[in-house]
């Protein structure tokens, strides 16, 4: 975990843990041959949704990749 915080989500605000992830992973393919890339990213996990809420991940040529939460009511 890296940090405690508020996140704002299409759901609302919303505690939760922020966790880093790193991530490294091998493509290989016949037309661009293979490489190495890597990624760094964050999920974020509310203890009063019981899920993630949010996910920000970016790649090294570039590309992302962002999701959220849309919609939360809590159980009765």
């Amino acid at each position: 975990m890296v940090a405690n915080e508020l996140v704002a989500t299409q759901a609302g605000n919303l505690e939760a843990f922020k966790i880093e992830i790193t991530d490294q992973f091998a493509l290989a393919g016949p037309v661009a041959g293979s490489s190495i890339m890597s990624a760094r990213g964050f999920y974020y996990y509310s203890p009063e949704t019981k899920s993630m809420v949010k996910f920000d991940f970016v790649g090294d040529y570039g590309w992302e990749i962002h999701n959220e939460l849309l919609e939360f009511a809590p159980a009765n």
